[in-house]
C-alpha cells in the first residue's frame, strides 16, 4: 500500500480524476505519481538501474507490465502531470471490465478475461446491468 493524500484525486473546480478507456497511459498528479515510482524504484534498485527516457521513467528490465520505449529500457506508463486532473488509462484497466451504467450515473470494472465473450443484460424490474460469460 503506497501513502498517497486522498486528496490528490479530489475533485473540485479545477482538479478531479478521470477513467478513460481511450488512452492508453497513465497520468498522475506529483502527488501520486512521486510515491508511486519512488516504490518502484526501491523494489527494483537491487535488480536493475532506473533512468529518465524522453521523459519516462525506465528500467534495463523486462517485464510485461512495463511499455518497451524502442530500445533496451522498459518504461512505465505513467506520467507525471502538472494540472489538476489525473486520468487512468487503459493500461491500468488491463484485464478488466468496464461498466456504464448511466440510470444511476454511475461507472465501475471488475477482473475480467477479456478474451472471453461478454453479454451484458438488463433486468427491467431493477434496471441493474449484469454480466454473465458466454
Amino acid at each position: 500500500m503506497l501513502t498517497i493524500d486522498p486528496t490528490a484525486f479530489a475533485t473540485s473546480d479545477n482538479q478531479g480524476t478521470i477513467v478513460d478507456t481511450g488512452t492508453t497511459l497513465t497520468y498522475l498528479l506529483a502527488e501520486a505519481f512521486h510515491p508511486f515510482v519512488n516504490s518502484i524504484n526501491v523494489n527494483v534498485s537491487q535488480l536493475t538501474t532506473h533512468v529518465i527516457s524522453k521523459g519516462t521513467q525506465c528500467y534495463s528490465v523486462t517485464s510485461r507490465y512495463l511499455q518497451n520505449d524502442g530500445g533496451t529500457r522498459w518504461c512505465i506508463g505513467f506520467q507525471r502531470v502538472q494540472n489538476g486532473v489525473s486520468i487512468f488509462g487503459d493500461l491500468v484497466l488491463k484485464d478488466k471490465i468496464f461498466v456504464y451504467d448511466l440510470s444511476k450515473k454511475r461507472t465501475g470494472w471488475t477482473d475480467y478475461d477479456c478474451s472471453s465473450d461478454v453479454n451484458v443484460s438488463i433486468t427491467s424490474s431493477k434496471d441493474e446491468f449484469r454480466m454473465r460469460e458466454s
